[in-house]
């Protein structure tokens, strides 16, 4: 059986996740962040350091698989601009994380038949053209990669179809897979399932029947790392943070999304 934690959008948000993934390391086998390390509100250059330091480490750490995000493909690749970027935070983050290091970042992942981006797979954009090294490789060398990074209207660009980086789940026509993405921003998890040659949506709750019952679906965890979910074979378990931390770390948590100044309802579910 394999059993992945996966850790939405964190956006510098790190003070609490060496002491949560210690706290479940009896419940997973692996870690996969699906992206997004940089970057918030009125963040600087200190938040910057802080969130690069804890990345290098992390990718250092074996049995962990990190996503590319688009708020972090700037830092490596500047010409991608992504709102929250600044020359000052790239120049520290790039003094940190070395160019060996940005590479061992994936792009996509299939792991159980799930799956896994930052922003989601369109159906127009899927199967993709190219695998994560090819990616990498055209990123290099400066070339376009709308698969990865057409913004689409919605998002300050003028693509009709996101890239996987820039998809914006209200937007997203989903292809028949399962997928778990972040990026797009709500107060509860989402979650749409194919039905009778459709596709239907479930716009609130977090227990979701649908994932053994539906051959086909797509999850968005990204809730302001209010959520997260552990994967059993394919099959999501999502989670509150609330309810797996103790009193104590998850006022550290609320003190670091307000210090980021990032606008979280705090709730029990």
């Amino acid at each position: 059986m394999s059993r992945i934690l996966v850790i939405p959008d964190i956006h510098n948000r790190t003070l609490w996740l060496e002491p949560f993934l210690d706290k479940m390391k009896d419940e997973y086998d692996s870690i996969l962040f699906l992206g997004d390390y940089f970057d918030s509100w009125d963040d600087g250059v200190e938040n910057a350091e802080i969130t690069a330091q804890w990345l290098k480490a992390s990718l250092g750490k074996p049995n962990r698989i990190h996503l590319w995000g688009n708020h972090d493909i700037a830092y490596c690749f500047p010409k991608h601009w992504c709102s929250g970027y600044s020359d000052e935070k790239k120049n520290v983050i790039q003094s940190i994380i070395t160019h060996d290091e940005w590479k061992t970042l994936r792009f996509i992942e299939n792991i159980d038949g799930v799956y896994y981006t930052h922003g989601g797979i369109d159906e127009r954009i899927y199967p993709l053209k190219h695998t994560n090294t090819e990616f990498w490789d055209l990123l290099v060398r400066g070339e376009p990669v709308p698969e990865l990074m057409a913004v689409p209207r919605s998002r300050g660009g003028d693509a009709i179809i996101g890239g996987i980086l820039w998809c914006t789940w209200r937007e997203l026509q989903f292809p028949e897979v399962r997928q778990i993405c972040g990026h797009t921003i709500h107060d509860q998890p989402r979650v749409s399932f194919r039905e009778n040659n459709r596709w239907e949506c479930e716009l609130k709750g977090k227990h979701f029947p649908y994932f053994k019952k539906h051959p086909h679906w797509a999850l968005n965890l990204d809730t302001q790392s209010q959520h997260y979910a552990i994967v059993r074979d394919g099959i999501p378990d999502v989670r509150t943070l609330e309810s797996t931390m103790d009193d104590e770390a998850f006022q550290l948590f609320k003190e670091q999304c307000r210090s980021a100044k990032k606008r979280i309802i705090f709730r029990k579910n």
